[in-house]
């Protein structure tokens, strides 16, 4: 059986299932993992495809959720995996860039030879094969000397290219796919986002006093007037 680490940065992490047990990002990755394990029949010919999505509650609000999905297509050794997103910045923008690495990660830790990263944030795929090594080039500035948002994420995912670019034997290839257009794993890995992104707003409510969430939602209109 083929052992893959949850993502860099996700170790240690406490999530909630669906069931509301307790559980490491290791332990939601072990499971998810043996239910696949040997599941489905595996096209040689064709690439594993990894779909991934980011989806953010209320974006641009004190109170924003953001979380992360990836459906996998054409693996007996990986499936479906959601979460939260960590940390304090809590957007759609950077959701899409977490969910890639994810799916990077993931697709290394397989015996799969080759694969396809589908997203449907254009931003994402040019920045992957169009912009990644200027920014680097440029110590992580754009063209009009402002730092690059994201970067730390960005940096992660040009280090996960580079390992399939020096491996002979393996690749990985980045498409766009037109979002809610009807695309199977496309809509699975917005569902699986969806979940990840209501996973963080619940944490956020049960680490806070009761009435925290609606206190903060009136304070913050209120203050709009």
């Amino acid at each position: 059986m083929v052992v893959v680490p949850p993502p860099v940065g996700l170790r240690g992490e406490i999530c909630l299932n669906e069931e509301g047990e307790n559980l490491t990002m290791a332990e939601i990755f072990a499971r998810s993992m043996m239910e696949v394990q040997g599941a489905c029949e595996v096209d040689a010919l064709c690439p594993t495809d990894l779909y991934t999505d980011g989806s953010c509650l209320d974006g641009g609000k004190p109170w924003a959720a953001a979380g992360w999905g990836v459906h996998v297509v054409n693996s007996d050794q990986l499936g479906g995996y959601y979460a939260a997103l960590v940390g304090t910045i809590q957007t759609n923008a950077r959701a899409e860039l977490v969910t890639i690495e994810v799916a990077l990660q993931l697709a290394w830790g397989t015996t799969h030879k080759h694969f396809r990263v589908l997203t449907d944030c254009e931003f994402a795929k040019r920045g992957i094969e169009l912009w990644l090594h200027k920014w680097e080039r440029n110590g992580w500035q754009t063209t009009r000397g402002n730092l690059v948002s994201h970067s730390d994420v960005w940096k992660r995912i040009l280090a996960w290219v580079r390992k399939f670019e020096r491996d002979a034997d393996r690749s990985v290839a980045f498409l766009h796919v037109k979002a809610h257009s009807g695309i199977r794993g496309n809509e699975r890995a917005d569902e699986l986002a969806a979940k990840g992104s209501r996973l963080r707003h619940n944490l956020m409510v049960q680490a806070h006093p009761a009435g925290w969430f609606r206190g903060m939602v009136e304070r913050y209109y209120q203050n709009r007037i």
